[in-house]
């Protein structure tokens, strides 16, 4: 089964935890606003800094491995709304 994230930040941290395998992932659709290739280290650099202290670089390379493989779906990036994670960040599918 597939997974589709709902936070960038929390699927990053479940994917380096174990918790979640990353081939697993299917796509995330987070609520980060980084069209480019400088805003999008703008924000590693701030989320390593802020969300993933304990693990830097693994949590910034999965992240990026994401993006380089077409899974990180920025809505916000085209005046659209982020998803909400009141009920989870993880929605498993089956393809």
């Amino acid at each position: 089964m597939k997974k589709v994230g709902l936070s960038l930040r929390f699927c990053v941290l479940d994917i380096v935890n174990g918790e979640v395998a990353e081939e697993d992932v299917e796509t995330i659709i987070t609520d980060t606003d980084a069209p480019d290739d400088e805003s999008w280290g703008e924000l590693m650099d701030l989320y390593a800094q802020v969300y993933w202290a304990k693990n830097k670089k693994e949590c910034v390379d999965i992240a990026n491995r994401l993006r380089e493989a077409g899974k990180i779906i920025q809505p916000r990036t085209e005046g659209k709304g982020a998803p909400n994670i009141a009920s989870g960040h993880w929605l498993t599918i089956t393809i």
